[in-house]
């Protein structure tokens, strides 16, 4: 059996990538705001990920980072980070 705390991760993970992906179709693509977000996202030339790290654990957020860029099939990489609670500067440091 799975722990609260696995699963509560997983729903954050889930909601994370839910609220992404509406900002994403609605908001980019539907204002065309970039103008290949679309078709690289059809082709499958998009990755999203979920770190749930804080900014204590850069550790997990770097083997992140690393994996979607070593991966020369993707044009783009999005790291999403839902518990990192630090204004622009400071992620800018991270």
């Amino acid at each position: 059996m799975r722990s609260s705390a696995s699963v509560h991760e997983d729903e954050l993970t889930k909601e994370a990538l839910r609220v992404y992906e509406r900002y994403a179709t609605e908001i980019v693509e539907g204002f065309d705001i970039c103008p290949w977000a679309s078709r690289a996202r059809a082709d499958g030339k998009v990755a999203t990920r979920v770190v749930l790290a804080d900014a204590d654990a850069e550790g997990p957020a770097l083997d992140v980072v690393l994996a979607v860029a070593s991966d020369e099939r993707l044009e783009v990489g999005l790291v999403i980070f839902p518990r990192l609670m630090i204004d622009r500067r400071g992620f800018d440091a991270f």
